[in-house]
């Protein structure tokens, strides 16, 4: 085989940059890995749109001998340096998908003219930064393809059948990236640690063998099996495997797991925790005739398929929600049904967002449900490992329980399984059932949802949907969905999923709130008590604590009521600078650390903004965010959340075009002055969760007021 490296020069990429470029130090290899390779062969499946078909992936493990791969790699590797490393030879691994296009395109860089598609060759093994642009592909980076030099030496192996002009052809080519600076590095000419083994291209260039004798003498080396006449597909083959590719990262807690000891039984080889690794990312997908975006995923680990039946049930759990959406079957030996968990056990909800896409409809679907240990299989008689140590490699210790959620996108692979109940957690504010159980929740965007026409505007994307924001959010290595700037769909979709299975799930008893210091206490009650006449400051003794509650505008009276809070409700009619409308509060709902209000609003006459805050009940008056910030008293002590918006009227073919506008105390509705349709006759049904987001404030009420304000900043 030939050998090629690219010379350096100005924006070269090096060996050590492309190996470092995911960024990714807190995943076991292997899922980096399983990710990878199993998203790129669905990519490439036959009928990628069309459900009920199958792509298969085999993934192989064997030993090899050095001196016959040194062989084919010739002069330009260190044979010395290889034999060392590898004096008794070495591990492989053959990743190998067929009912795919395989590596179609052209096979050289110099076949390529202006406009011209890249195909899949080119952008796997020459380029990097280059990806699928279609909405349902797996990345949006084209730097997953990374992961495979950081497996073993930096060595891998492409060989393919796909069809050429109509014809199948072969094509075969290997690819190094290694350290350039490395004292160990295994090429010997090369200055940028990137190197090609193939045939020569029309213009000099590196170019993958079509030659099928060729082929064929390599391939009996490997010791890989070529296509049949009738197959297409790809085998990446992965030679000299790293020893350490199922090492966790450091724990925060290094008693969790003896020394010496392996956290789980699929740690003890690199196939046992494939096994695995192939359920914890694609387990909705695997083995699921009833998988809707696609074909199904068929998997195998040394000839060994995996079927649903042997999944760890925390899987076949996930994968038994998945089925459940849009769906009135149920799947032949459906998990949660064999369990007997109860239809109306299991949570579906619609998640919907306002202002963000169109036609009307949900973005997405929430799947959940709680089970006990029993039906999670935990304890005798079968003993299997608890969910936290399936998908962290460490187990929980005690109740209440994380709640455990994954997200994906139409392709099916699991972009992260979080277990954060605080900050930006797809659980915020739910430390777990109150009974033992274990929470397992799935969210699944709504295929083909589009953004409304100002957003794909914005983002000067003609056709932007749903799904194309959420692909353009992750990042190289595919494991979170950070919003772009300026941006907060998927911020939202989060915000609205936690209050759902908030409302799922019986809270927890709320532990007891936490103090504020004596100096903060002190200013805090100079501006919210009368100047004078209500006894000590606390000095010397403390008055009985304010019943907590909220107002509405008008003649709200607090109440008292469980967790953080109670409500008095209220009607009123506010007046602005030529406006006449009127706001009334007309239900509420207690949490643990929130109270959710429900409320209408008659627009009336003008066309000025309305203003809807919360504002700090005081003897002395209302305390808006404004004057709260002034004086110095820190983090506002409310926050607004969970927005839900509904015109009543006029009817849905003459809706008003509304703009909402939001800070920690104030939900802005702002009419577009460009519409022809005015909102003299709307009327508004919401509803939002004031939120107390801090320990201590839970004797602090809440005065809920609209006004009609002019346009301006928030």
């Amino acid at each position: 085989m030939k050998y090629f490296t690219p010379p350096q020069g100005p924006m070269q990429e090096s060996g050590a940059a492309l190996l470092r470029s995911m960024q990714n130090v807190a995943m076991v290899p292997l899922d980096l890995l399983v990710r990878e390779a199993v998203q790129n062969s669905l990519d490439a499946a036959l009928e990628k749109d069309r459900a009920g078909g199958e792509v298969h992936v085999d993934f192989t493990v064997r030993r090899h001998e050095t001196a016959a791969i040194a062989e084919l790699l010739g002069e330009h590797i260190s044979s010395s340096v290889l034999r060392w490393k590898f004096p008794k030879g070495g591990r492989m691994l053959e990743i190998r998908d067929s009912r795919t296009e395989g590596l179609s395109g052209p096979v050289s860089m110099d076949q390529l003219g202006r406009g011209d598609s890249h195909g899949n060759l080119i952008k796997l093994i020459y380029e990097v930064g280059r990806t699928r642009s279609d909405e349902a592909a797996g990345g949006s980076w084209g730097l997953g393809k990374t992961c495979y030099f950081r497996m073993g030496a930096g060595l891998v192996f492409y060989y393919s059948r796909t069809h050429a002009d109509g014809r199948p052809e072969e094509r075969l080519v290997a690819s190094m990236v290694e350290d350039e600076n490395g004292r160990d590095r295994l090429q010997t000419d090369t200055a940028t640690g990137i190197g090609w083994w193939g045939c020569t291209g029309r213009k000099g260039g590196p170019a993958a063998i079509t030659d099928s004798a060729t082929i064929r003498r390599i391939l009996a080396t490997l010791e890989v099996r070529p296509f049949g006449p009738n197959e297409t597909g790809t085998a990446v083959i992965i030679p000299f495997l790293r020893s350490d590719l199922v090492t966790l990262p450091a724990a925060d807690d290094d008693a969790v797991t003896p020394s010496g000891s392996l956290p789980a039984w699929w740690f003890a080889s690199d196939e046992s925790y494939i096994e695995v690794a192939l359920q914890r990312w694609f387990c909705v997908r695997l083995d699921n005739p009833m998988f809707r975006t696609g074909p199904w995923l068929h998997a195998s680990v040394n000839g060994k398929k995996i079927c649903r039946e042997d999944m760890l049930p925390l899987f076949k759990v996930t994968q038994s929600l998945y089925n459940r959406i849009g769906s009135r079957g149920r799947m032949p030996g459906d998990y949660l049904g064999r369990r007997r968990v109860p239809l109306e056990n299991v949570l579906c909800e619609p998640v919907a967002l306002n202002n963000v896409y169109e036609p009307p409809g949900p973005a997405g679907y929430l799947v959940a449900v709680q089970l006990t240990a029993r039906q999670l299989g935990i304890g005798a008689p079968e003993n299997i490992p608890d969910p936290y140590l399936c998908l962290y490699g460490r187990p929980e210790k005690s109740p209440p329980f994380r709640p455990l959620v994954t997200f994906m996108r139409s392709p099916g692979m699991s972009i992260r399984w979080d277990d954060n109940t605080s900050g930006r957690g797809w659980a915020r504010g739910l430390k777990g059932a109150p009974d033992g159980k274990y929470v397992v929740a799935l969210f699944v965007p709504e295929p083909g949802m589009r953004l409304t026409a100002a957003l794909r505007k914005k983002l000067d994307q003609p056709h932007a949907t749903v799904e194309s924001y959420l692909r353009s959010c992750e990042r190289s290595d595919h494991h979170q969905w950070a919003d772009l700037s300026g941006y907060s769909i998927a911020g939202r979709i989060r915000n609205h999923v936690s209050k759902h299975l908030r409302d799922h799930v019986i809270p927890p008893l709320q532990g007891a709130g936490e103090g504020i210091s004596i100096g903060l206490a002190r200013r805090l009650a100079n501006l919210l008590l009368p100047q004078r006449g209500l006894g000590p400051d606390g000095r010397n003794g403390s008055a009985s604590p304010r019943p907590p509650g909220v107002r509405g505008k008008g003649a709200g009276v607090p109440g008292t009521g469980p967790g953080a809070g109670g409500m008095g409700t209220g009607r009123g009619r506010g007046t602005g600078k030529g406006s006449r409308f009127a706001f009334e509060v007309t239900g509420q709902q207690y949490g643990r650390d929130r109270i959710t209000v429900d409320w209408l609003l008659d627009w009336g006459t003008g066309s000025e903004a309305r203003e809807i805050t919360v504002s700090v009940d005081s003897e002395r008056g209302p305390v808006s965010e404004q004057v709260w910030h002034e004086n110095g008293l820190g983090t506002f002590p409310f926050l607004l959340d969970d927005v839900v918006l509904e015109q009543l009227a006029p009817s849905a073919g003459a809706r008003v075009p509304l703009k909402t506008e939001q800070t920690a105390g104030c939900l802005r509705l702002v009419p577009d002055r460009r519409s022809k349709q005015q909102p003299d006759t709307l009327v508004l049904k919401g509803s939002f969760s004031i939120v107390f987001p801090d320990a201590g404030t839970g004797d602090l009420c809440p005065l809920v007021e609209a006004t009609a304000v002019m346009k301006g900043a928030l």
